[in-house]
């Protein structure tokens, strides 16, 4: 993803030389970009096993689909039948 982005971004700003940042907005940008990928991710992996990518691989890789959510947990009751 990140490669896409910034590949992306590298070609617009070629393509536009009058609109060039600095470098530190550069880098600006880049730490932004990636604290929202951490974000996001941390919100996805809650509720799916694998990222969207690496599902697909493990799928053609194993050669049948792999469970893509994750169960949802159940609460156990821990109190004893006879108390």
């Amino acid at each position: 993803m990140q490669s896409i982005v910034f590949e992306l971004r590298l070609l617009w700003i070629w393509a536009r030389p009058v609109r060039q940042m600095a470098d530190c907005d550069h880098r600006a940008g880049g730490l932004v970009f990636y604290a929202v990928q951490v974000a996001m991710s941390r919100v996805w992996l809650r509720h799916f096993r694998f990222g969207p990518v690496e599902w697909v691989w493990r799928a053609l890789s194993y050669g049948k689909l792999q469970p893509f959510r994750k169960e949802a947990k159940v609460a156990v009751a821990t109190a004893e039948a006879g108390s």
